[in-house]
């Protein structure tokens, strides 16, 4: 867009292209918003008003014809104004808006004048705040998110992206400007906007059902033709049916996903928004990657959490194409809403519009209308003194009673094919909608609860709930994604990086969930930390692998009866270089538990699990294909019992298993059955290999008796590692950027763990094909695959940093 002078009290902003943000738009100038300090420097934008103006030509409109200005995404409270006319003004973020502009038009060759100005979402949050409780309007407590640093209140007066006021893993970034497509629109009755498609069968044939959700101006009937252009129909359809099943059994009810008739157990992670600026958060490239990653590790689930966006088309296309199930909360969380009229008519526009462009997509499997808001509603009852009783009746009033009917538009009777909304997360699932909310949303018994403890090693700590939508622990990027985030200015000394990741932890708890976690297990000293950031780190990454890990296995165990049948890790992926509890960091870098996903995810697993009360290994093996015919296949599970001082197993037990699809079972081993000889537990480990009846191996899992702090008799694995890839001389654009490992060891290393220090490469896009893994065998191969193909890359083993645990035990 070009620009013009601007409007008095607001400052001018130049942008060649939408969408944009201002902070997008000011980065040339005052630098980019997540670079270090830059997340408070830049907190004066947000404070002011800001106007995007643009001219443009038009087509001289015919006697029927007729012509919109269409704003896809304004973020947030703007003034509309085009050619000296106001049109209109907006308000919230998650809207569409159109405005009739036929009658202001001027045809070419006159200059059409378009002007938005955006008002400051920090202010305008403020006055909203003060208007209504003037009014008597009581929304509880003063809204502000629970964490350290710089955050921002009101956050429940704004139909805006929730995070944007700060969090305990997010800057506080109060975004504002054209987030999204802002176009004019020539029509002569209707403009098409979204469609749904909903289908059924019966013993012969299929239904389909077409619904065109349109937009005009005229308030009478009018004759519109639909047209389906259906292409290979020839071919076998495989249509797929979900079903959310709450059935009542001894003790509460189940909560889980039925997929064309096979009860799912689901596997995923909690998304949020791939940037912290809106405008930014739909770049397919970032969303294309981090789908594609969720897939690669077997997940077959996301939850779209309620704190963030309503996604791009293309997230959920991509989930479409990933087989990934989407848990779509709307974008409602952790606050009490105010019950005014025109809010609340906004919000009802803004949940009819989003149902409707979201409705068609297979992925979309279910819609929740908050997140944790009847949670907080329940922990902070004494906080809302004598309005408490008033604020849960606005609750029930604003999400059960005004948002869950207005869900509707996108029902059917004889083609559902989805479940019926539920009014928060956790909930107790189709219980909260009864006459009064319940005190305890998180009962083990019914729904969905979100799981947090910073005592994540051991399997009795978790709880043997229904579906668990949210469990995680935190960590910390690798080292070179904390000198980027530096810049390159930054000197090499460590003392830089520390005084950034202090700066952006902004848990309520500083750094002790994480360095307790470290402490239990890992020879660490907590005060320290600073001290060896290199071993921070990667003991932060080998925590947060090893306790959710424990986690998702205890979980995965309990499926017998579809008791527990679901569990998304928190959370996926980064909106900046913090510590966080993400699987993949800001700039794409997998943690040790993304590595770790793919096997511990897999339909196909072995799971090895302590019982303190028996003192039994209790192996379960599960199966999560599905066949229409029972299909029993023969399994051996081999546990070849180690010392830390061998290469050799000392000792094999072996056990058979017949297992159908979609099932497990479990088989409980004494553990000192398997110890070896007169050797402690401290001086050995497990090894559990599953393989099929051809002797193939199909899954392997690692148990270690104690905690690492207390092996005895580990050695320096002695490894060394050669590094060979593709001759550049040789090579010929595109360029297969790929690299061989071979890792050799003397003695068994323990969690190796490999970073590329290469200065130029860090910033490429890139993946090892195992990382954090216990190597028994003398030679182990690993592949490093870069996504870039424009130059031909030479790495040397100095360019690979290796650590292992071994090393800080010795």
């Amino acid at each position: 867009m070009s620009s013009i002078a601007p409007l008095p009290s607001a400052l001018r902003i130049d942008v060649p292209r939408l969408p944009s943000g201002v902070y997008t738009a000011l980065k040339d100038t005052y630098g980019d918003l997540l670079e270090a300090g830059n997340d408070v420097s830049l907190q004066w934008i947000a404070n002011q008003s800001w106007i995007y103006s643009t001219s443009f030509n038009s087509h001289e409109l015919g006697h029927d014809s007729h012509a919109n200005l269409t704003l896809h995404g304004i973020d947030t409270v703007s003034k509309v104004h085009f050619n000296g006319e106001l049109l209109g003004e907006t308000d919230n973020m998650f809207v569409r808006y159109s405005f009739t502009i036929g009658h202001l038009l001027l045809p070419s060759p006159s200059q059409n004048i378009l002007e938005i100005e955006i008002l400051s979402p920090l202010q305008e949050a403020s006055k909203r705040a003060r208007e209504l409780e003037d009014l008597g309007v009581v929304t509880g407590p003063i809204s502000c998110p629970r964490a350290r640093g710089d955050v921002e209140c009101h956050r429940n007066h704004l139909r805006k992206m929730q995070m944007s006021f700060g969090g305990e893993w997010n800057p506080a970034a109060l975004s504002l400007g054209i987030w999204k497509p802002v176009v004019v629109e020539y029509y002569a009755v209707a403009v098409f906007r979204d469609v749904e498609v909903a289908i059924k069968r019966n013993d012969s044939h299929w239904s389909m059902d077409c619904r065109a959700f349109l937009s005009t101006h005229t308030s009478q009937d009018f004759y519109a033709q639909l047209v389906v252009y259906a292409k290979d129909l020839d071919y076998n359809v495989s249509p797929c049916f979900l079903v959310l099943i709450l059935l009542k059994v001894e003790i509460g009810k189940t909560f889980f996903f039925r997929v064309n008739g096979h009860p799912i157990f689901m596997k995923g992670a909690n998304y949020v928004p791939a940037h912290t600026l809106p405008e930014l958060s739909a770049d397919a490239d970032a969303v294309t990657y981090l789908l594609k990653a969720a897939h690669e590790a077997n997940m077959n689930m996301i939850r779209v959490w309620g704190g963030g966006l309503y996604e791009s088309d293309t997230f959920y296309n991509l989930a479409d194409f990933y087989g990934l199930l989407v848990w779509q909360d709307l974008a409602f969380s952790q606050a009490a809403f105010p019950l005014a009229n025109d809010f609340v008519a906004s919000v009802c526009v803004e949940i009819v519009q989003n149902a409707q462009r979201l409705s068609y997509h297979p992925s979309l499997a279910l819609i929740v209308t908050n997140n944790e808001i009847k949670l907080f509603l329940a922990n902070n009852k004494s906080d809302f003194g004598e309005n408490a009783t008033r604020t849960e009746s606005d609750y029930k009033a604003f999400f059960i009673d005004t948002i869950i009917p207005k869900l509707k538009v996108i029902s059917r009777k004889d083609f559902s094919r989805r479940p019926d909304p539920v009014a928060s997360t956790p909930s107790l699932g189709d219980q909260e909608s009864g006459k009064n909310l319940s005190d305890n949303p998180q009962s083990l018994n019914y729904g969905d609860v979100h799981f947090w403890d910073d005592k994540g090693f051991s399997p009795e700590t978790y709880p043997h709930a229904r579906f668990v939508s949210e469990f995680g622990y935190a960590s910390l990027p690798i080292k070179s994604t904390w000198q980027r985030a530096l810049g390159d200015s930054a000197d090499d000394g460590d003392h830089e990086i520390a005084r950034l990741i202090r700066s952006r932890q902004h848990d309520p708890k500083g750094f002790n969930p994480i360095l307790q976690l470290i402490a239990y297990h890992l020879p660490f000293f907590p005060q320290n930390w600073d001290e060896n950031i290199d071993k921070f780190i990667y003991f932060s990454q080998v925590a947060q692998a090893m306790a959710t890990k424990t986690a998702m296995e205890v979980f995965r165990s309990l499926r017998t009866g579809n008791h527990t049948m679901g569990a998304l890790i928190w959370q996926l992926n980064d909106v900046w270089v913090a510590p966080t509890w993400s699987c993949i960091d800001f700039y794409g870098n997998p943690k040790l538990l993304y590595y770790w996903a793919e096997e511990l995810l897999a339909p196909t697993s072995v799971i090895a699990l302590y019982d303190n009360n028996s003192y039994n290994l209790n192996i379960t093996l599960t199966r999560e294909d599905f066949s229409e015919q029972r299909d029993s296949q023969l399994y051996y599970v081999l546990v070849n019992t180690y010392l830390w001082t061998d290469l050799i197993a000392k000792k094999t037990v072996a056990r058979a298993f017949v297992l159908g699809s979609n099932s497990l079972e479990l088989r409980q081993i004494p553990l000192e059955y398997l110890l070896y000889e007169k050797h402690l537990k401290e001086e050995l480990f497990l090894e559990i290999i599953l393989e099929d009846e051809y002797g193939t191996s199909v899954a392997r899992n690692f148990f270690y008796p104690v905690t690492f702090k207390n092996i005895i008799g580990i050695k320096d694995p002695e490894l060394t590692l050669e590094v060979t890839g593709q001759d550049c001389k040789a090579a010929t654009y595109p360029y297969a950027n790929s690299f061989s490992l071979r890792i050799t060891v003397r003695y068994p290393a323990l969690l190796v763990y490999l970073q590329l220090s290469h200065p130029n490469y860090v910033k490429e896009r890139h993946k090892f094909s195992a990382n954090g893994f216990t190597q028994t065998q003398p030679q182990k191969t690993i592949h490093l695959v870069f996504e870039s193909d424009l130059e031909c890359m030479t790495l040397t083993t100095d360019h690979i940093k290796v650590q292992t645990i071994n090393q800080y035990l010795i």
